[in-house]
């Protein structure tokens, strides 16, 4: 579904991402690992089209995407939340959710695809009419997983979802996450606990320093964790 090949970043002078071949296939859940700086966010902004890259090609179904706007990807089956959650906090969370539908052109069915987000989130519906900024942490996380079941997301890209959140609203979050994987989505996890990522990852990417030190199945590395803190350290070949 999703194949980055060669793909630079850079910002300026600096150069965020170098040369990242990476390959998701359909229905899988990939995390990308790897300490602060290592390139995570830049590649998940750069797929998503909100950073282009200076080098390199981004498919997704086969449609070369890197290059085009933000809405037209998104438009192609991409969601992105990103740190920080992305929510309009001057709106409602109902708004909120009824903006999401308008960019997935998915208005025509909203009371449906609202419901079943508040099935999902209960306080997301006793909250729908309180303006999204006065929500807690967890409350807007759970918004911002919410307007990605409302666009239906063919492919996902999370980035530090848990980032914050109490040990219960952690444990939603992940299940949330999984039961989007098992709906059918495709899903891209940029996520700062490793075990946790790797416990419901199919496959998992270690980035250091903009560069792809590890590309494995999740459970091998989570079996060999030394080894994944190595590449997070920087002291494994590449």
């Amino acid at each position: 579904m999703l194949q980055l090949s060669g793909v630079d970043v850079r910002y300026g002078q600096i150069q965020a991402v170098h040369s990242i071949d990476l390959k998701v296939d359909a229905g899988q859940l990939v995390t990308i690992l790897g300490a602060n700086g290592a390139g995570k966010s830049s590649t998940l902004r750069t797929i998503a089209g909100l950073v282009r890259p200076s080098a390199g090609e981004i498919r997704l179904d086969g449609v070369q995407i890197d290059g085009l706007p933000p809405e037209r990807i998104a438009r192609l089956g991409l969601s992105f939340v990103p740190e920080g959650r992305g929510i309009l906090t001057t709106l409602t969370v109902e708004e909120n959710l009824r903006v999401a539908a308008i960019g997935a052109r998915a208005t025509s069915d909203f009371d449906g695809r609202r419901d079943d987000v508040f099935k999902v989130f209960p306080v997301l519906g006793e909250r729908r009419k309180a303006l999204a900024g006065l929500l807690s942490g967890g409350e807007q996380q759970q918004l911002a997983l919410g307007r990605a079941m409302i666009h239906k997301a063919r492919l996902l890209l999370l980035d530090e979802p848990s980032l914050g959140l109490a040990p219960l609203l952690r444990d939603l979050v992940f299940a949330q996450i999984v039961r989007l994987r098992d709906q059918g989505a495709t899903v891209v996890l940029v996520e700062q606990d490793a075990r946790r990522a790797l416990a419901i990852a199919d496959w998992a990417f270690v980035l250091n320093g903009g560069r792809k030190v590890l590309d494995l199945p999740a459970s091998e590395a989570l079996s060999s964790y030394r080894e994944l803190e190595a590449a997070y350290m920087g002291s494994a070949r590449h």
